[in-house]
C-alpha cells in the first residue's frame, strides 16, 4: 500500500484477536495466539522479498491481525529487527486502546509511532462497540495518551471507523475534538469495510456524510484525512482480515 511516497508494509501479531470490535471481522472469530519476534519480523522479510523491496524505502504498519498492546513482547521484539533497516519514525503501531501496554511501549527506548483506534466519543458507545477495549475508560485511555512521549513534530493518530447510523453524527463529530483536545494528533476516518457473512446489519456512511463529519473536525482546526481502504477486493482492508482453515485430509486406514 503507498503512503507518504513509500510503500507501507501492514503486519499481524497475532493469530485472531481477543478485543471483538464488532466492525471488525478478525474480532468477531475471535483469539488465536500471539506471534513470536521472528515470525512478525519473518512476515516483512517475506514481503520484501516476494514484492522486490528489499533494500527500497518503506513504511511499516502493525495493522493486520490481532491486537499489537495484547503481544508486547513480540511486537517490541520484531521492531528492534526491523529498526535495523527501517527508522523508527517510518514505524506504527496501532492499539484499540490496551492502556497497561501503552505504558510499555512509552518505556521502550527506541519507541515506534502509535496509532489508537477510538471508534467512539462516549464511553457507552465504545463499550457497545469495542467490547474488551472499554474495559479502559475513555478518560483513562486519554490519560496514558497525554502522558505518552512524542519526539518533536510527532502526533497521535487516531482511527475512526465509520458507521452509518451509528458513530457518524454531527454530535460525535463535534465531541471529537473535545475529547482530543491537547493531544498532538492527527485523525483518520475509514469508512467500515463491509463483510456481508460477519457483520451484517452495519454499513459504511455516504460520501457526503463523511465529508460532513470530516468538515466539522477541520473547522475545529484538527487534522484530518479520509482513509479509502486497499483491499477490498480479496477481503485483505482494515477490518476484513481472518484465516482461511482448509480441512484436513483423512487419516490413512
Amino acid at each position: 500500500m503507498p503512503m507518504e511516497g513509500h510503500t507501507t508494509i501492514c503486519l499481524s501479531s497475532q493469530t485472531g484477536c481477543a478485543v471483538g470490535c464488532v466492525f471488525c471481522v478478525t474480532g468477531v472469530l475471535g483469539a488465536g495466539r500471539n506471534l513470536t519476534g521472528g515470525e512478525i519480523f519473518g512476515q516483512y522479510r517475506a514481503v520484501l522479498r516476494h514484492e522486490g523491496l528489499v533494500g527500497a524505502p518503506v513504511n511499516v504498519v502493525f495493522m493486520g491481525m490481532g491486537e499489537p498492546l495484547l503481544n508486547v513482547a513480540g511486537v517490541a521484539r520484531a521492531v528492534e529487527l526491523i529498526a535495523e533497516t527501517v527508522s523508527p519514525k517510518r514505524v506504527t503501531v496501532s492499539t484499540s486502546g490496551i492502556v497497561p501496554g501503552i505504558a510499555k511501549l512509552a518505556a521502550l527506548e527506541r519507541r515506534p509511532k502509535l496509532a489508537v483506534s477510538l471508534n467512539a466519543t462516549t464511553q457507552a458507545q465504545r463499550e457497545r462497540l469495542m467490547p474488551a477495549a472499554a474495559r479502559w475508560p475513555l478518560e483513562e485511555l486519554l490519560a496514558a495518551l497525554r502522558a505518552f512521549p512524542l519526539e518533536r513534530g510527532r502526533r497521535i493518530t487516531f482511527e475512526y471507523v465509520m458507521l452509518a447510523g451509528v458513530n457518524d453524527s454531527d454530535d460525535d463529530a463535534r465531541r471529537l475534538p473535545r475529547l482530543l483536545k491537547g493531544i498532538p494528533c492527527k485523525v483518520n476516518l475509514i469508512p467500515l469495510n463491509p463483510d456481508e457473512r460477519y457483520l451484517g446489519g452495519l454499513a459504511a456512511p455516504d460520501a457526503d456524510r463523511i465529508s460532513a463529519f470530516a468538515g466539522i473536525l477541520a473547522a475545529a482546526h484538527m487534522n484530518v484525512t479520509v482513509r479509502w481502504s486497499k483491499g477490498r477486493e480479496v477481503a485483505a482492508a482494515c477490518g476484513q482480515l481472518r484465516g482461511q482453515i482448509a480441512p484436513r485430509p483423512p487419516s490413512p486406514a
